[in-house]
């Protein structure tokens, strides 16, 4: 009767094991695993007891979590992305401010070279604001049309051969225009912007 009662006490525990103390090790597995940055994970508990309906709810809130989440991720990387681009877009007219003000200091007074210096100075600082508003309504996705007028582009081009002579010139690179000119319906701020970064990364 003693070993009957031993094994018959065995099963009890074995039962109350698998089916109740096992489902609530599940889910505290599954809490110590989003815990730690595993925000995936999902506890496996079938039962359709009250643990069962405790995991199913613990389940949606992990989802939720996942999603808030995955959220922040994405907004984080849109900001940093955002940083990046303000600071590559004005980086290259600050280049050209830069270089044509070391010009201007290097070479005796020229009435027509000082204008012209003088003139891509203020174009490219009136650039650099135009860029930063525009990366902000771009980036925020503000809901604002784009300015597209018809540009000659022979014209624009020569302008912007123009902003980065001075440092083209200090590698030793000419820069020449080839092909005949048209015309197109461009944001010109920020087409200029385009043509600038690929110009400034080949040289």
């Amino acid at each position: 009767i003693g070993v009957l009662g031993l094994i018959f006490v065995g099963l009890i525990t074995f039962v109350i094991s698998k089916y109740v103390i096992e489902p609530i090790s599940q889910l505290s597995r599954a809490a110590q695993s989003i815990a730690s940055g595993k925000y995936q994970e999902r506890a496996k508990v079938m039962t359709k007891d009250e643990i069962g309906l405790l995991a199913k709810q613990f389940n949606i809130m992990a989802g939720e979590i996942e999603q808030k989440i995955s959220e922040l991720e994405k907004e984080s990387q849109r900001q940093q992305r955002f940083i990046d681009n303000l600071t590559h877009e004005l980086r290259t007219p600050l280049t050209s401010i830069i270089g044509y003000a070391e010009l201007l200091q290097t070479i005796g007074y020229d009435k027509k070279i000082y204008d012209k210096s003088l003139n891509y100075i203020y174009t490219e600082g009136q650039r650099m604001l135009n860029l930063a508003n525009n990366l902000m309504d771009v980036i925020l996705l503000r809901e604002k049309a784009f300015r597209l007028e018809d540009e000659s582009l022979k014209l624009l081009l020569e302008e912007i051969r123009d902003i980065m002579l001075v440092k083209a010139e200090k590698k030793n690179i000419s820069l020449e225009i080839i092909g005949a000119d048209f015309y197109l319906p461009i944001d010109r701020d920020l087409f200029k912007g385009a043509v600038i970064y690929l110009v400034d990364n080949a040289i």
